[in-house]
């Protein structure tokens, strides 16, 4: 058991740090595309339409990067989310337990119930029955 443990844990340690790798990696990605689209868009000279149309589409470049950066982090956000979801056994297990000692203690409280009406019930027809043979007008 505590081999398994470990095994999960070396498993999840390692998944952490590769997204975290991940992460960092888009996000540089992320500012150096707006650095440089910042850079680009600076006009120096309006007469220099070569130069602008180059820096036009270096723009368009670096927009392209940051969607690409943007995007590969919202997959990998939903990597995590998927991850957490289907390796969290251990509280859905804890939820699976909990809500069946409540659904046993409300079989219990119900069984013991049911039991109590049905002598009290049994006790009120003896009652009537006793009442019914001893009566002078059957």
């Amino acid at each position: 058991f505590f081999f398994y443990l470990f095994c999960r844990f070396t498993y999840f340690s390692h998944y952490i740090m590769d997204n975290k790798k991940r992460l960092d990696e888009d996000i540089i990605t992320l500012l150096d595309s707006y650095n440089n689209i910042i850079s680009s868009s600076k006009i120096k000279d309006v007469r220099e339409n070569i130069q602008n149309t180059r820096n036009n589409f270096h723009i368009q470049v670096q927009t392209e990067k940051i969607i690409l950066a943007a995007q590969d982090i919202q997959q990998l956000i939903k990597e995590i989310k998927q991850s957490n979801i289907i390796h969290d056994y251990i509280s859905k297990n804890k939820e699976n337990e909990d809500s069946l000692e409540k659904l046993e203690n409300y079989k219990d409280s119900s069984e013991t119930e049911t039991n109590n009406l049905s002598n009290t019930i049994n006790d009120i027809l003896i009652e009537c029955e006793n009442e019914y043979y001893t009566s002078k007008y059957k």
